[in-house]
């Protein structure tokens, strides 16, 4: 029974710890911020970094999709009151972004992307 018991609670701590892991990696799906990143590239993405200062224009973010919960990369172009903010692709002929989807609030952000891996 003990054995168990200290399984499940090493499965718990095991899980609880990677998904409060303070840095991830995701991949770029599509070339809407293109010339920065291109397709199938890897991103470091930093998930404490608005734990004390907010996003600021030009960072590039990690966000849920406001309609469909998609995972997105783009960079901030305004910080608007509330929070909220506009997110615009580079490659704005190929972007889904808040000319979409609106201005993104603050509770989707994943966040801010760190460290661009070179392209496959």
């Amino acid at each position: 029974m003990r054995i168990l018991v200290v399984t499940i609670l090493l499965v718990a701590v095991f899980i609880w710890s990677v998904h409060e892991l303070p840095a991830t990696l995701h991949t770029v799906n599509g070339n809407s911020m293109y010339p920065l990143l291109r397709s199938g590239q890897r991103v470091l993405v930093n998930r404490f970094a608005y734990r004390i200062n907010p996003p600021a224009v030009d960072d590039v973010l990690v966000f849920r999709q406001p309609d469909s919960g998609t995972l997105m990369i783009k960079r901030v172009t305004a910080v608007m009151t509330g929070p909220s903010y506009d997110l615009r692709g580079d490659n704005s002929s190929e972007s889904l972004d808040s000319r979409h989807f609106g201005v993104l609030r603050e509770d989707a952000i994943i966040g801010r992307v760190e460290f661009l891996g070179r392209n496959r």
